[in-house]
């Protein structure tokens, strides 16, 4: 968002048609032109706005002072078929809020809640809030997932089953069966419609919701307060699946505790919620047709890029006789404008916003407008106000204000009291607006939806379902200019500065496709994806877990007009498939088909192996530990265990000292035959003489660097014992860090947190092709096991801060050492480049600036190199400095830059520890409130940080101790300051340890 901030390509300066104005001008003309105009011809569009002052304007408008007008809403990553199947549930629309801190069971149907959808981060840290075994003794809540694409939820199950995404209707009706079976009251018209609805379910299928549905009922074993199941739908599926799910919730007597249902209240004006957002853009579109628009007025939406293609948007709005767009950059809409106002950023404008919940914050801005531009708000006032000057200040306070005097009038000094406090704290105290579904909500059943027939579910390879899914990095498209998003890697695919047409490795193989090249620079096949009567050409790429006959495609990516990150010759990023959309089918669309181009396509991908089953004759520990819950409480050291895994999975004839019943040794370990973390086929090298249980033997001893300095009470101890070693090397911290697997999603957050708070530049596709990337934190994605139906892992890995680094005795110049405190440092004045310290890492976690990456315009556009010398037209412009962390060196080339466990901030805290007295509990406060950028912005809390000399039972000390605590690499002595817990699965016996049944 910061980038977006300073984005020299923003909107900075109003314009008519193409010539500039000046903001005199613009507000003249504004003023004329509402001046003495009524509502008739006048309509609004604007995206979700969850402002309530934004609201509340919008509502004064189109009832007061332009009776006659209209307000539309539309989101292309939209709610509709949420709204649509839980009005016909409650009589009026509604959204879902889950509170999955209190569900023990959940159940996702085709739902991302921990990747793309509304509020998900609040239900990641909701989710992780259960996923600790030693807290709540040996218990866990359990995560299903069913899903036609390998997403970031079903990644991080504990048993998924991927289904096409037109048989998940099927599932949801066969788990009301299912839970009617067990007496719970599902209404009459939904059981009389599964039999059809379930006829094509197969029966692996029908098993594993029956083994889901009795999950969900049972109250036991208890996880906390969390004794409920509850069922989580996504925005994809149909309405009427969104409704018989309420049905589902209703009947688990999950509302009000882990999910309520509240009205929708974060979308704009109230009068506008009835309609969903694709019929409100046909609506307007209808009207622009037929010349009844004479005014449109557009907030920051982009319909002309992300409405479907059948809609024909553009052609209609050339019709309206005045279009005025307030717009984050001059973009898709804003080109067919004829007057263009920059819109404020929210980090420079005063605001304030509402949850579903009712729950209100106010939105302070940081800094001036950059560009004098006017927020939401403040274009709102200057229609209902003839006072010359308008602030969103006023327009905030002065609607808080009502709001609370709406039981009882409030004096000015109490008023004044309440504002501050919300200033202050960020927030507000209790829900002010919004309303909640009560505990004895009656579920109406799933009226008129039923009248569609059952959905079809005979897809193939020559009638593929054909999926649009949200981009983790671009969302809809507005996050398209920010090169930070477009150079973090796909959680899945790993693929950055691209979208790809993902299948699964058996529709591959029916197509033909084969994997992509990783010799050399990436490259995969280019095919033409055809459906609703549109083509579009893009690279294929597979991806283990997704169903067959799928193929999944993100949108937000081809935006091709001037100004976009021009680091391709034709200022393309990606391929844009909103011309295959449909008003009709906008998120899924049948009949697809896929035909190779004869050609290949370069593509960025950041992760070349993703498997962590070892080949046969790799004597490598895994560098992800898992277990079974079962598994952990038998055995509660087993990440410790100095087992090597070796899977000979699918090998018809594995070597003779490998047979059952038979020993044999390699490399000076003993082969045994075991059942590891449920993997009956694994056989298991142990070696002898590796210590007690839990401790490695070493492939190579030496003596250690960060453990010889003592912390305060070591110190102050052996000096006791013995006053000679007063001289000790004594050092008041020692760093550490402790990363819990079991609560790591994947979503990429500390990777971009490292980014924007260390200015790691970005480098571009061509670069990333290359290896060249700098992220400082590396996300690992690994599969386990099948192909069509594999494990998931992920693993963030940065600089482990090695005690015996091997990094620092092969750097010729010293410029990478070791401090007292247990930081392996870079001195960048000293480095010269000859990158022996990166060959000798065994993480791979140094980064190498092979040009100067760092200079201000690669930032947005991605670096571009011709003829060994990097195009920077862009460079003299100020606006790029202005987003980097001062407290943080800015490299060049030749440098090489890894993790510091955010030393500025180790610093920042050390002085304020200084300066209130190192020992005093404020002082012993300031050290333990450090957060590094990672953990801060972790939402699952995975990430501690802390003093290893600091025997306070702080939470990054019970990290540090527990059970699952393990090194990685432990065989090479390398005394990593990094550790991780190893990952737990909560599997049902019910199932087996596969997910997926």
């Amino acid at each position: 968002m910061v980038l977006d901030l300073y984005d020299p390509k923003r909107a900075t300066v109003p314009k008519k048609g193409k010539l500039p104005q000046t903001w005199e001008a613009t507000a003249a003309f504004i003023k004329s032109h509402f001046q003495k105009r009524s509502g008739r011809g006048l309509r609004f569009l604007s995206g979700a706005n969850p402002s309530w002052t934004f609201q509340s304007l919008a509502e004064r408008a189109i009832d007061e002072r332009y009776r006659g007008s209209k307000w539309y809403t539309y989101e292309a990553i939209s709610g509709d078929n949420e709204r649509e199947g839980l009005k016909a549930a409650f009589g009026v629309p509604r959204t879902a809020v889950y509170n999955l801190s209190m569900a023990r069971a959940i159940l996702a149907l085709d739902s991302d809640f921990m990747g793309t959808e509304a509020r998900n981060v609040a239900m990641t840290a909701d989710w992780a809030s259960l996923r600790d075994p030693d807290k709540y003794r040996g218990q866990m809540s359990r995560l299903y997932a069913v899903e036609p694409i390998m997403s970031l939820t079903g990644s991080n199950a504990d048993h998924r089953l991927r289904l096409k995404h037109s048989e998940i209707e099927g599932f949801a009706f066969q788990i009301a069966l299912e839970l009617r079976k067990d007496g719970k009251p599902i209404p009459s018209d939904i059981l009389k419609a599964a039999p059809a609805r379930t006829k094509t379910l197969g029966e692996d299928a029908k098993a594993f919701a029956a083994v889901v549905a009795k999950d969900l009922v049972a109250n036991e074993p208890r996880v906390g307060q969390a004794t409920h199941g509850v069922v989580v739908v996504g925005p994809r599926q149909p309405a009427l699946v969104h409704n018989v799910v309420a049905a589902i919730n209703v009947a688990l007597d999950a509302i009000a505790g882990p999910v309520n249902y509240y009205d929708d209240i974060v979308r704009g004006p109230r009068k506008a919620n009835d309609e969903g957002d694709y019929k409100n853009l046909a609506a307007l579109t209808q009207e622009l047709n037929a010349g009844q628009v004479d005014t449109l007025v557009i907030f920051g939406s982009n319909p002309v890029y992300t409405a479907p293609g059948d809609l024909k948007f553009a052609d209609a709005l050339k019709k309206a006789k005045t279009i005025i767009v307030l717009a984050d950059y001059e973009d898709e809409t804003s080109a067919y404008a004829h007057w263009t106002i920059p819109r404020a950023h929210f980090l420079e404008a005063w605001g304030d916003a509402v949850d579903q919940v009712g729950f209100g914050a106010i939105q302070q801005p940081v800094i001036e407008p950059l560009h004098g531009a006017w927020s939401d708000i403040e274009f709102l006032a200057r229609l209902l106000t003839d006072e010359p000057k308008v602030d969103g200040y006023s327009q905030v306070r002065k609607l808080w204000r009502a709001q609370l005097s709406q039981t009882k009038p409030i004096q000015d000094a109490d008023f004044e009291r309440i504002w501050r406090k919300w200033l202050h704290d960020g927030k507000m105290e209790k829900p002010l607006v919004g309303g909640m579904t009560t505990t004895q909500q009656v579920h109406k059943g799933a009226k008129g939806l039923l009248s569609n027939p059952p959905v079809d579910t005979k897809a193939s390879s020559k009638n593929l379902e054909v999926i649009f899914t949200t981009s983790y990095n671009t969302h809809d498209g507005r996050f398209a200019n920010n090169s930070y998003q477009q150079e973090a890697p796909d959680p899945i695919t790993k693929i950055v500065w691209d979208n790809a047409a993902l299948v699964s490795p058996t529709t591959a193989r029916t197509l033909n496709i084969p994997p992509s090249s990783f010799i050399g620079k990436t490259e995969t096949t280019k095919i033409t994806l055809e459906v609703n009567g549109q083509s579009v050409d893009m690279p294929a790429w597979i991806v283990p877990g997704m169903a067959d006959d799928t193929v999944a495609v993100a949108v937000g990516y081809g935006r091709d007009f001037n100004g976009y990150l021009p680091y391709h010759d034709n200022g393309v990023v990606g391929f844009d498939v909103n011309p295959l959309r449909t008003m009709a089918s906008p998120f899924v669309a049948a009949g697809g088909t896929i035909a190779k181009k004869g050609e290949m396509y370069p593509i960025a991908c950041l992760q070349r192996f993703g498997s962590q089953t070892p080949g046969f004759g790799y004597n490598q520990r895994p560098l992800v530990r898992e277990a079974t819950l079962d598994q952990y409480a038998k055995d509660p050291t087993f990440a410790r265990d100095g087992d090597i895994i070796h899977c000979f999975t699918g090998m018809t004839d594995p070597p003779d000292e490998c047979k059952d019943g038979q020993g044999g040794s390699i490399r000076g370990g003993v082969f045994e035959k075991k059942t590891v973390a449920g993997k009956e086929a694994d056989y298991i090298v142990t070696y002898p003489g590796g210590g007690e249980k839990g401790q490695f033997k070493q492939l190579y001893d030496g003596p250690t660097q960060g453990a010889t300095y003592l912390g305060p009470d070591d110190y102050a101890k052996a000096v006791k014992e013995d006053p000679s070693k007063k001289d000790i090397k004594y050092s008041p911290h020692q760093w550490g860090m402790v990363i819990d697997l079991n609560k790591c999603t994947g979503c990429n957050a500390c990777l971009i947190a490292c980014d924007i708070e260390n200015n790691v530049p970005v480098v571009g596709k061509e670069e990333a092709r290359y290896g060249r990337e700098m992220h400082w934190m590396r996300m690992d994605r690994y599969f386990v096991g099948d192909e069509d139906n594999p494990d998931v892992v992920h693993q963030p890995l940065g600089c482990q801060m090695c005690e015996t680094a091997p990094c620092e005795n092969v750097c010729p110049v010293q410029a990478t050492s070791h401090s007292p405190e247990g930081l392996n440092e870079m001195t960048y004045n000293r480095c010269i480049g000859t990158r022996y310290c990166a060959n000798n890492c065994p993480f791979k976690v140094r980064r190498f600036n092979f040009y100067n990456y760092a200079s201000s315009s690669t930032q947005w556009k991605g670096l571009k190199v011709r003829d060994d010398k990097i195009v920077d037209p862009d460079n003299d412009n100020e606006l790029p400095h202005m987003w980097k962390n001062p407290d943080v060196s800015v490299r060049f080339r030749g440098v090489m830059e890894k993790c510091t466990y955010c030393v500025q901030r180790i610093n920042r805290a050390k002085r304020a520890a200084k300066l209130a007295g190192r020992h005093t509990q404020k002082g012993k406060q300031a050290i333990r409130n450090v957060a590094v950028a990672c953990q801060q912005v972790c939402a699952s809390n995975c990430i501690s940080f802390g003093d290893l000399n600091d025997k306070a039972e702080t939470p990054f000390r019970v990290a540090r101790n527990s059970v699952r605590n393990y090194q990685l690499l432990t065989e090479l002595n390398l005394r990593p300051r990094t550790t991780y817990l190893g990952k737990v699965r909560n599997v049902n016996p019910a199932l087996g340890a596969k997910k997926g049944g």
